[in-house]
C-alpha cells in the first residue's frame, strides 16, 4: 500500500498534469524566470509582461509540504525500512550476478572507448564543493606533479617543504595511486558523514587535506 502511494506521489511530480512544463515553449529562447508569491519559480515568455501564462505548472508550497511530510512518515515506518532493505539486497545480488556473467565483456568494451574513461568523468552536484570538483585520477595526478616539480616549496608554518612532509609520512611518488589515496566514495560513506569527510583526507592525513584541498593553508 505504501509503495503504491509513493509511486503515485512520484507520478504526481514527474509527468502528471499536476506538474509539467510546456515542452514546446522551452524551445523559445525568449523566456524569463520569476519567483512567485510563495517562492516557487515560474516561467514566462518575455512577451508576457503581465505574467498571465505560467509555462511551468507545479503544486503549491502547502501541497508540497503535505506530500513531503507524508513521505517522511512512510519512510520512518519499520516495516517499510525492512522491505526497502530486502529489496536493496535483492538488487545488489542481481547486480553481482550480472557482473559475474558480463563483467569481462563490459570491461573489454569499455577498454575500446577512446579518449575517455570512468575516472575522468566529472560529477555534477548542486552542492558547490571545490574540494570535490576533480575526479580521483585528476587529483592523484595533480599531487604527483606537485611532488615531482615543487617538492622544495614550503607548505607549513613550521617551514617544512612538501618533500619533507611526504618523507616524514613515509611516502614517495610510488605511493600515489587512486587506491592508496582512498578518496573514492563507497558503501562506507552511506549515512556516515564522518567517513564521507575522511574521503577528503588522502591517506587519512589532515596535513594532506590542508595542503592540497584547503584555501586557508600556509601557502
Amino acid at each position: 500500500k505504501n509503495v503504491i502511494e509513493c509511486r503515485q506521489l512520484r507520478q504526481k511530480y514527474f509527468g502528471s498534469a499536476a506538474s509539467q512544463v510546456q515542452a514546446e515553449a522551452l524551445k523559445d529562447k525568449n523566456l524569463v524566470f520569476h519567483f512567485g508569491d510563495e517562492g516557487v519559480m515560474e516561467l514566462y515568455h518575455a512577451s508576457d509582461t503581465e505574467r498571465k501564462n505560467n509555462l511551468s505548472i507545479v503544486p503549491d508550497v502547502e501541497e508540497f509540504n503535505k506530500d513531503y511530510e507524508r513521505i517522511v512518515e512512510m519512510v520512518n515506518e519499520g516495516f517499510m525500512r525492512s522491505y526497502c532493505f530486502q529489496r536493496l539486497q535483492l538488487l545488489s545480488s542481481a547486480f553481482r550476478t550480472h557482473v559475474t556473467m558480463n563483467g569481462q565483456t563490459e570491461s573489454l568494451e569499455q577498454g575500446n572507448l577512446l579518449g575517455t574513461d570512468f575516472y575522468r568523468t566529472m560529477k555534477i552536484d548542486n552542492h558547490i564543493h571545490a574540494a570535490g570538483a576533480p575526479s580521483a585520477k585528476q587529483f592523484v595526478s595533480f599531487v604527483k606533479n606537485k611532488l615531482e616539480t615543487e617538492s622544495s616549496a614550503v607548505v607549513s608554518k613550521d617551514g617544512k617543504t612538501l618533500g619533507q612532509v611526504f618523507e616524514e609520512a613515509g611516502l614517495d611518488k610510488d605511493h600515489l595511486t587512486i587506491d592508496a589515496f582512498n578518496v573514492l566514495a563507497d558503501y562506507s560513506v552511506y549515512q556516515r558523514f564522518d567517513n564521507f569527510n575522511a574521503k577528503y583526507s588522502p591517506f587519512r592525513m589532515a596535513d594532506m587535506r590542508r595542503i592540497f584541498l584547503k584555501t586557508t593553508n600556509h601557502m
